[in-house]
C-alpha cells in the first residue's frame, strides 16, 4: 500500500539518503539562492530613472532603449528588485511592476527553504512546476511592460530622447 506521499518515497530513494536529509538539503539550496538574489539586489542602488541599475553589475546598457528610446520588456527589472530590497515599493512598481512579483516570489522561496532546512518539513515538495506557469509569467511580464509603456507615454517620460 502506498503512503500517499510520493515525495516521501522518492526522497528516501535519492542516493539512499533519509527523506529528512534530502528535504534539508533542498531547503538549504533554495534558501541560499533566494537570499543571495535578495542580497545582491540590496547591494545595488536603485536608479531613480527606473532603469540602468544593472550597469552596477558591469552589464551594458539596454541596446533596445538606446536605439528606440523605449524600454524593453525587462528594462527596470534590476531597478525594481533593488528598490524592493531597499523598501521603495513605489519606485519598484514604476521601474517594472513584474519585478515586485519576482521579489515576492524570492521572499516566499526563502521562507519555504528556511522551513525545510530547519524543520525538515517538505513544504517545497508540494510545489509542482506546471506547463502553464511559463506562458502566464511571460504574459504577466508583457502586461507589466505594456503598463509601463502606457504610463511613460502618458506622463511624457517616454520615449527617452
Amino acid at each position: 500500500m502506498e503512503s500517499g506521499c510520493a515525495n516521501h518515497t522518492a526522497a528516501q530513494r535519492w542516493h539512499g539518503l533519509p527523506a529528512a536529509v534530502v528535504w534539508r538539503l533542498r531547503g538549504a539550496a533554495v534558501l541560499t539562492v533566494a537570499v543571495a538574489a535578495m542580497v545582491v539586489a540590496g547591494m545595488l542602488q536603485p536608479d531613480p530613472s527606473g532603469a540602468g541599475t544593472h550597469q552596477q553589475l558591469c552589464l551594458p546598457s539596454c541596446s533596445f532603449l538606446d536605439r528606440t528610446g523605449w524600454p524593453c520588456p525587462t528594462c527596470g527589472m534590476t531597478t525594481s528588485l533593488a528598490a524592493m530590497a531597499h523598501g521603495d515599493v513605489a519606485l519598484a512598481f514604476r521601474a517594472q511592476p513584474f519585478g515586485v512579483g519576482v521579489f515576492v516570489v524570492l521572499v516566499a522561496a526563502a521562507l519555504a527553504g528556511g522551513v525545510e532546512l530547519l524543520a525538515a518539513w517538505p513544504i517545497l515538495g508540494h510545489v509542482r512546476p506546471r506547463l502553464w506557469w511559463g506562458p502566464v509569467a511571460v504574459g504577466a511580464l508583457l502586461l507589466s511592460w505594456a503598463v509601463r509603456l502606457a504610463v511613460g507615454w502618458g506622463t511624457g517620460e517616454l520615449p527617452i530622447r
